[in-house]
């Protein structure tokens, strides 16, 4: 009975699809949660890939299986198929669909999402929506920064009444990717009688959640001060069983996996908190203080113990500290980090529910009639406009010198 309700309910629903390069959340416009958050299947983006049990680099697997696109386009086709017919319980045909497009990942993808999505789904129009500025929608206002940590990137948008400030866009490739690859070299090093390739990417994610938190710098250099303390956080050891298998994590490993988040700047290690001051210094002077009111973290890695902190403390450290932020020192007070009731890991997904509840975001939409006349191809999107100074100028032949176009915000 309540399946049945479900699905009735459901009939009329505009689909929402934030697709990902881990994690796809799956919902319907208009709720407060999606309804399915499942593992992106590994044959799409193939990110579990090892060459002589060494994992291939992130961006590298990423574009080598977006190659082939008629291998992409039946992965994909057989996902959403999944999705909507046996998690959704909902036919596509004539539906609108909302779609969260990320900009660390190719619009190749997105043209085949399209192709999909109309020729396989039937689906009557899609709206591409820029995932980077829906968590602002949260918080009721349209100045603000957000910091994405996703998977592939973490990404730094500030926006100012609506608008993204372009030249403050910030990429870093200290992310989910990186923090996989730090805790799969220590996990090695506490399990020397398993290989790499036992480390998928589930087992990670799982030791993660249970396991690792992110201590702030000063307790990593007490706890490193010395080699009698280092091999005495080696030798104190948590057992984590996976398959019937006993997965030994050393305090030690707990303690600095995450410092592939908020890495040495000095030796050109990325950093987080570092990406986000070089953002604020970007931003323009007049509206500075009022973007940094406003910070939204938003991603997976935000959800971890101590994340907030350890950003806080060292953004206030480089303001304060860094003589190239030192007309930014005035700003070490004004940092305000927002606290949503929702997960970090859904923001951009509820905020993408918030706005396609909007009257009027029906004239961005892309039809099926439109994508039909334009014979297969995707046109512009707004974040071409918004983003164009993000994506690679290959795909981006027209050069947009400045943005006339405005967000969603003012729908």
């Amino acid at each position: 009975c309540m399946d049945r309700f479900r699905i009735l309910s459901a009939d009329k629903a505009t689909i929402l699809l934030d697709i990902g390069s881990k994690l796809s959340k799956i919902g319907f416009i208009g709720e407060n949660s999606p309804r399915v958050i499942c593992y992106t299947p590994s044959a799409l983006f193939s990110l579990d890939t090892f060459v002589e049990d060494k994992p291939i680099n992130t961006q590298i697997a990423l574009a080598s299986a977006l190659s082939d696109d008629k291998s992409v386009e039946r992965r994909l086709e057989d996902f959403l198929q999944q999705i909507f017919y046996r998690e959704l319980m909902v036919n596509s045909k004539d539906k609108a669909v909302f779609v969260c497009e990320n900009i660390s990942l190719p619009r190749k993808f997105y043209e085949l999402v399209a192709k999909v999505l109309f020729t396989k789904f039937l689906v009557a129009k899609i709206f591409f929506v820029p995932a980077l500025s829906l968590p602002l929608y949260l918080t009721g206002l349209q100045t603000g920064i957000v910091v994405e940590c996703g998977f592939v990137c973490t990404q730094i948008a500030p926006f100012y009444e609506g608008f993204p400030l372009t030249r403050a866009l910030k990429n870093v490739r200290a992310s989910g990717a990186a923090l996989t690859e730090k805790l799969r070299e220590l996990l090695v090093e506490d399990n020397p009688d398993k290989k790499p390739s036992f480390f998928l990417q589930r087992l990670l994610d799982e030791i993660e959640a249970k396991y690792i938190t992110v201590p702030t710098r000063r307790q990593i250099d007490e706890y490193m001060k010395d080699e009698a303390t280092i091999q005495e956080m080696r030798a104190k050891v948590y057992e984590y069983h996976s398959s019937g298998k006993a997965v030994k994590i050393s305090y030690l490993t707990r303690l600095l996996a995450t410092t592939a988040l908020f890495g040495d700047v000095d030796n050109d290690e990325p950093n987080i908190a570092y990406a986000f001051c070089q953002s604020l210094a970007q931003t323009d002077i007049n509206c500075v203080r009022k973007v940094c009111r406003n910070v939204i973290l938003s991603g997976g890695c935000a959800m971890l113990k101590g994340f907030v902190k350890r950003f806080r403390t060292e953004v206030v450290d480089f303001l304060t500290g860094r003589p190239e932020f030192e007309r930014l020192r005035h700003l070490k007070d004004e940092i305000r980090v927002k606290s949503l009731n929702f997960f970090s890991s859904t923001l951009v997904w509820v905020g993408a529910s918030a706005s396609g509840s909007l009257i009027g975001v029906d004239r961005f939409m892309v039809t099926s009639a439109t994508y039909t006349a334009a014979e297969g191809k995707l046109p512009l999107l707004m974040s071409d406009f918004l983003f164009e100074y993000e994506r690679e100028k290959v795909q981006r032949p027209v050069s947009y010198t400045h943005l006339t176009l405005p967000t969603i915000y003012s729908v």
